[in-house]
């Protein structure tokens, strides 16, 4: 038997013993673990010591705004058809006054030859178009989107333009839906050949 690994085998168990003898008293001294009722003590010392720096006098509005502003509540328009309209009808929406997302869709039936919906905003002899859609043919569908910002005295309409006279059906109403928006950034996009 080779004797040069006697002390190596001697020194590890020594080693192991004396590891073993220091983590059962190292668990002696650390003490009973945090109990709930201490823990809370200590949260409720660290909140009190930061409560000089904490506010709520913002709490009921955000940047200068109420929290109900920041919630989408999209308003949806349904306009029926159900005779025969003109071949150029303007479809007027109430609108408090903000920056929307808007977007519509519209069938319109017995209408043919060049058909067009368009989205407009009519601020006193300004007009803004957005969302237009064009097609020909019977019984066009048409669906368009845009964002626009709307003022105190601004009229919205979505008008559409027909060939021919026409109408929809009550299961199939021209659908406009407007969602507010809490803030608006604008790019510039670049033709580029």
């Amino acid at each position: 038997m080779d004797t040069s690994r006697r002390p190596s085998i001697a020194l590890l168990l020594v080693v192991t013993a004396a590891t073993l003898v220091v983590g059962l008293l190292g668990t002696a001294v650390a003490g009973p673990a945090m109990t709930k009722g201490k823990v809370k003590k200590i949260a409720t010392k660290v909140v009190k010591k930061q409560a000089s720096s904490l506010s709520v006098a913002n709490a009921q509005t955000l940047a200068g705004r109420p929290a109900s502003a920041y919630e989408e509540r999209a308003i949806v328009y349904a306009v029926e058809v159900p005779g025969s309209v003109d071949d150029d009808e303007d479809f007027r929406l109430d609108i408090q006054p903000g920056t929307y997302a808007f977007t519509y869709s519209a069938r319109l039936l017995s209408g043919d030859g060049p058909t067009s919906c368009v989205l407009r905003r009519r601020r006193g002899e300004e007009t803004l178009f957005v969302g237009r859609d064009q097609t020909t043919g019977p019984d066009p569908a048409l669906s368009a989107s845009g964002v626009m910002e709307v003022a105190s005295g601004d009229v919205v309409v979505l008008k559409c333009s027909s060939g021919a006279p026409f109408h929809t059906f009550s299961a199939e109403p021209i659908q406009i839906v407007a969602t507010p928006l809490a803030a608006v950034a604008t790019g510039l996009a670049t033709y580029t050949h």
